[in-house]
């Protein structure tokens, strides 16, 4: 990826991208203090190519506290 270009997704890769923030999605539901959660959806919306939603979460996240619940 050169030149700042976006990353251009084929259909098939951008539907698992969307099934992949469907899930992430259904995680932030299940427990929306999680910093963890909010970073993954940001990175998955972005990636799925939905920058707006993207820079919500990356926002979101910021203001959540990390899971010390697996350490």
């Amino acid at each position: 990826m050169s030149g700042g270009s976006p990353r251009r997704c084929g259909n098939t890769e951008l539907a698992l991208w969307q099934g992949a923030a469907s899930l992430a999605r259904r995680a932030f539901d299940i427990d929306p203090d999680v910093q963890e959660h909010a970073d993954l959806l940001a990175v998955v919306y972005g990636l799925a190519g939905d920058l707006n939603t993207s820079a919500y979460y990356a926002k979101l996240a910021t203001a959540l506290s990390l899971s010390l619940r697996h350490i």
